[in-house]
């Protein structure tokens, strides 16, 4: 099993023109942080099991700098987390594949696009990703890439835990996974995030 390199998985957002002219908020330019990253507490996007790679602050410069990428692994009783079933050549392997994506935070849906070209696992797509941007009540935006199958419309209130999409493998990525991304609209600095683990163990049986 290769090893999974995510960070290249969310170029399409630097195409701030064409976000906007989709339907989407255009990500804010990558300002350089000069003191701590302030954080963002974020619920459960899967109700499985999954892994999360993050983005550091300064690698990108594309709006959603210490963004995180997740993608669900095989489950518990499996041996070793697996990403893929036998060999991970098409989506429908991958054990995240159309798995259900939740909502992280209560909000409304201010901006969706739709790609519906699905890419080949191994093959990185190109153009602006399926995605959905929420904005909360603390005036931050909250979106999620590469999905697939979107169930919101803008203007609409979500609450957390709601189901919102699916996993979806479109845009610049090669494999099935969620791209999960922060920024606070006054100071249009990026947010770090961290999971509220608490609710994860609820969600998933586990509390």
């Amino acid at each position: 099993m290769r090893p999974l390199l995510i960070p290249p998985l969310v170029i399409a957002l630097a195409l701030g023109t064409a976000a906007s002219a989709a339907g989407l908020l255009p990500p804010p330019a990558s300002k350089r942080l000069k003191d701590q990253p302030r954080q963002i507490l974020l619920g459960p996007i899967y109700k499985e099991r999954h892994f999360c790679s993050d983005h550091t602050a300064i690698s990108w410069d594309l709006g959603d700098s210490l963004g995180t990428d997740c993608i669900v692994v095989s489950d518990y009783g499996h041996g070793f987390p697996k990403f893929y079933r036998t060999n991970g050549k098409s989506n429908e392997d991958w054990y995240g594949w159309h798995a259900e994506v939740l909502a992280p935070v209560d909000g409304r849906i201010v901006g969706t696009f739709i790609n519906r070209v699905e890419n080949t696992p191994g093959t990185f797509g190109k153009g602006q990703a399926s995605a959905i941007q929420i904005l909360t009540s603390h005036n931050q935006i909250v979106i999620l890439v590469h999905i697939t199958n979107i169930r919101v419309v803008r203007g609409e209130l979500v609450k957390k835990g709601q189901v919102i999409a699916q996993v979806g493998n479109s845009g610049i990525a090669d494999a099935p996974h969620t791209h999960v991304g922060a920024y606070d609209l006054k100071t249009d600095l990026p947010l770090q995030i961290r999971w509220n683990l608490m609710e994860q163990a609820k969600i998933s049986g586990e509390h």
